[in-house]
């Protein structure tokens, strides 16, 4: 991450937080909240955002019926951080990446929904014909940006990627 987040120390406390003016205004809570809800390497950038909201807000302390509203009133702060944030570490080949792996969420959603209309059906069948070529892209992203996202398969104790192992997942449902 850009910034070293901990639960119990000051995000303030990064020296080099100090040289950017649009952080100066914003309360520990927020910087905290933004740069985990958004940061390229946030242990919560995996989820979904409306997940991760929740998630983060919870890691923050904030109470369930209070998220909604904590949120509002943060706004505008959160977007100036946000904004700050987003020019520090944009790049270019990351948020395509972020893209692809937001369009694999949503595929696969659509095929785990059992009931499919007319148009779901054929956005499968579309789905199917491009999907070599949609990981041979998403892989080379992968490596490009170097966050291969390795996870331990203690059964089979070999390396795999997130898209490696739901591709294997769905492989194994549709034998069973």
């Amino acid at each position: 991450m850009l910034f070293k987040v901990t639960r119990n120390k000051l995000v303030r406390d990064n020296p080099e937080l100090a040289q950017f003016p649009e952080f100066v205004n914003c309360s520990d809570v927020e910087l905290k909240y933004v740069f985990l809800m958004y940061d390229y390497k946030s242990p919560y950038r995996q989820q979904p955002e409306s997940i991760r909201t929740r998630m983060v807000l919870q890691w923050l302390g904030i109470e369930s019926n209070k998220m909604a509203s904590w949120v509002e009133r943060h706004v505008v702060n959160n977007k100036v951080i946000y904004d700050k944030l987003m020019e520090l570490q944009f790049d270019d080949n990351m948020e395509l990446y972020l893209g692809y792996r937001a369009q694999m969420r949503e595929w696969t959603e659509l095929l785990k929904k059992k009931d499919k209309t007319d148009k779901e059906s054929s956005a499968v069948f579309d789905l199917a014909k491009n999907m070599i070529d949609f990981i041979e892209n998403m892989r080379k992203l992968e490596i490009l940006i170097g966050e291969r996202i390795k996870q331990k398969d203690t059964l089979r104790a070999k390396q795999q990627t997130t898209l490696e192992r739901y591709l294997e997942e769905i492989d194994n449902e549709e034998e069973t």
